[in-house]
C-alpha cells in the first residue's frame, strides 16, 4: 500500500533533496579544484589532522543550512524571500545570524578547504564569500525598505553572520 505524501513528508523531502544536491556540488567543486591544482602543478596538502575539523565544519554547515531552509519553509516564506511578501523571520537560526542559510554553504566550504586544503578552493571560497557579502548587501536594502524599524531593530540586534 502506497501512503500519501503529507505536507511534512513533502518538506522533509525537499530539505534531504537541498541537503543531498548541496553535498553533491560541493564534493564536485573539490574533486575539481584538486584535480585542475595537480594538472598544474599547485600544491593540494592534504592534512590528517585538519580531516577531522573538516568533516565537523561540512556536518555544521549542512545542518545551518538545512534548519534554516526549513525555517522560511515552515514560516510559508519562499527560500529567496524577496518573491514572497510576508513576515519577517527572526526566529530559530536567525536568531543566531541574519544569513544562516549563505553561512552554511561558507561552513561546508571551509570544512572542504580543510579535507583537501588546495589553492584554487580557497579562490573559489573567498569569491563566494564576497559574492554572499554583495548579495546580503542588496537583501539587507530590500528588508529595510519592506519591514521599515522592525528589520533596523533586528539588524542592530543579530549580526550579519557569527
Amino acid at each position: 500500500m502506497v501512503s500519501e505524501m503529507t505536507p511534512s513528508n513533502r518538506l522533509r523531502t525537499l530539505l534531504l533533496g537541498l541537503t543531498i544536491a548541496g553535498l553533491v556540488a560541493l564534493l564536485g567543486v573539490l574533486f575539481v579544484t584538486v584535480k585542475v591544482s595537480y594538472f598544474f602543478g599547485l600544491p593540494v596538502v592534504e592534512t590528517l589532522s585538519l580531516v577531522a575539523p573538516g568533516v565537523v565544519l561540512v556536518a555544521l554547515g549542512f545542518v545551518l543550512r538545512y534548519l534554516a531552509l526549513r525555517r522560511l519553509i515552515v514560516s510559508n516564506r519562499n527560500v529567496h524571500w524577496s518573491h514572497v511578501p510576508g513576515t519577517l523571520v527572526v526566529d530559530g537560526v536567525f536568531r543566531y545570524s541574519r544569513n544562516p542559510s549563505y553561512l552554511g554553504i561558507l561552513l561546508t566550504g571551509l570544512g572542504a578547504l580543510l579535507i583537501e586544503v588546495n589553492l584554487l578552493m580557497l579562490v573559489f571560497l573567498l569569491a563566494m564569500f564576497a559574492v554572499f557579502n554583495l548579495e546580503v548587501s542588496r537583501e539587507e536594502a530590500r528588508l529595510a525598505e519592506q519591514f521599515g524599524e522592525s528589520y533596523l531593530s533586528y539588524k542592530k540586534a543579530t549580526r550579519r553572520w557569527l
